[in-house]
């Protein structure tokens, strides 16, 4: 319940960056991401394994996402 509402404000607030949102699983935690048009502005969320109730990754798995935020939101 209250870790989806982070997650959503986190996304809110990558929102107001740019226009796609960047999604990095880690072996530290999910790197949300969003970076502006003329790339000078730059956030970065990373919401460590614990704030799951379950997170496995592969270690050998790289893996990236990029998507337009409007689609998440």
């Amino acid at each position: 319940g209250g870790n989806v509402k982070v997650l959503a404000k986190a996304i809110h607030s990558l929102s107001r960056i740019g226009d796609e949102l960047y999604v990095e699983p880690q072996g530290d935690g999910l790197a949300l991401r969003s970076v502006n048009s003329s790339r000078s502005a730059y956030a970065c969320f990373l919401f460590a394994p614990l704030f799951f109730s379950r997170y496995n990754i592969r270690k050998e798995v790289n893996f990236r996402c990029k998507m337009a935020i409007k689609s998440v939101q």
